[in-house]
């Protein structure tokens, strides 16, 4: 059976051991990239109703520093880097409800 869950109950080494040295280094990599992205005049969704734009912004960063807490600072212990997984998977599920129905309320009754 196929499960989400099941692939950190134990780390996996590589090869080469590069990641093993620089796993704390790599996993804050995404944030970095959505820092860039938050502070870029660039949007994906722009600021049509006030705060929108940042709110979609502010559910990056958040999973991101959860990403980077769960594969930099815990990346030895396998049960609170689920637990952390789970909250991450459900910050971006609730950042994506909110965002589609931002969309579908913003289909429905345009400004």
């Amino acid at each position: 059976m196929l499960s989400l869950f099941n692939k950190d109950d134990e780390v996996i080494k590589s090869k080469d051991g590069v990641f093993d040295k620089y796993h704390h280094i790599i996993a804050w990599i995404p944030f970095v990239a959505s820092v860039f992205y938050c502070t870029s005049p660039l949007d994906i969704v722009s600021d049509i109703l006030p705060l929108s734009g940042r709110i979609d912004e502010g559910f990056l960063l958040v999973a991101t520093i959860l990403h980077g807490i769960q594969n930099g600072v815990f990346y030895f212990n396998p049960r609170i880097r689920k637990a952390i997984r789970i909250i991450k998977y459900t910050v971006i599920i609730i950042g994506i409800i909110f965002m589609v129905g931002l969309f579908g309320h913003l289909m429905v009754n345009p400004i």
